[in-house]
């Protein structure tokens, strides 16, 4: 089986859509003509379960000096649970590579708006889990990525103007509750049906494409659209 960025773009190809050639590296990955979307694929293949729990060891030990929490023995740490204090400095960590992976989608995505005219286009980013098993709460994730897109300028204008709409996806990762792959969708305008309904077409042929290649029916994970909220 193909690796998920290959798959992806087959799929982009067979949906109507184009794939923007590697050479233009400054580009989003895929142009939506009729529909005016540009959207930029973003894949997490490292699992950064490791690197992850060192960080929070490091935060936890200098938690404890400073008083803010007591741990004897191992334990397990809730982030709910938490001192406020704690909670922001651990939110910080975990936001981190996201802000990362918006900061460079905006970015394309506004390149390519500016390189085919195309001033009016809404900007989708499509972050695929292929392999990093720390983020398999698709809830969660998307709440990250929530925080970092409600992020304001001081102007108070968003951060990341580019980006109207997400979708976080899988196929091979399963969620870590349900143990199913998942596509859950948010967008950044409330009422925004231009983004939203491109989105359930585009997920309804994604689910068709994998059933054609694979010969299996996809069993998708049950997620309110509501749920998801608005970024």
């Amino acid at each position: 089986m193909a690796n998920l960025d290959a798959m992806f773009c087959e799929f982009v190809r067979d949906f109507g859509g184009e794939v923007v050639p590697e050479s233009d590296v400054k580009c989003a990955d895929f142009l939506f003509s009729d529909d005016k979307i540009i959207a930029e694929l973003k894949t997490l293949q490292q699992d950064a379960r490791q690197e992850h729990a060192a960080r929070l060891q490091g935060l936890v030990d200098d938690w404890a000096r400073r008083g803010l929490m007591v741990v004897f023995g191992r334990a397990t740490i809730s982030l709910q649970k938490l001192n406020p204090i704690c909670q922001r400095e651990w939110l910080k960590i975990l936001q981190a590579p996201v802000q990362e992976i918006i900061r460079r989608a905006n970015r394309q995505i506004h390149w390519t708006m500016q390189s085919r005219n195309l001033p009016e286009a809404k900007g989708l980013l499509l972050i695929a889990n292929d392999g990093n098993l720390l983020h398999t709460s698709p809830m969660d994730y998307m709440n990250l990525v929530n925080r970092v897109l409600n992020k304001t300028k001081p102007t108070g204008e968003r951060q990341y103007p580019n980006i109207h709409g997400v979708v976080y996806l899988s196929y091979r990762v399963r969620s870590s509750k349900e143990g199913l792959p998942f596509w859950i969708a948010g967008h950044t305008e409330l009422g925004d049906t231009i983004v939203s309904s491109f989105q359930d077409r585009l997920k309804r042929g994604w689910y068709n494409y994998v059933s054609k290649v694979t010969g299996l029916p996809v069993a998708e994970l049950p997620i309110d659209r509501a749920a998801a909220s608005e970024s």
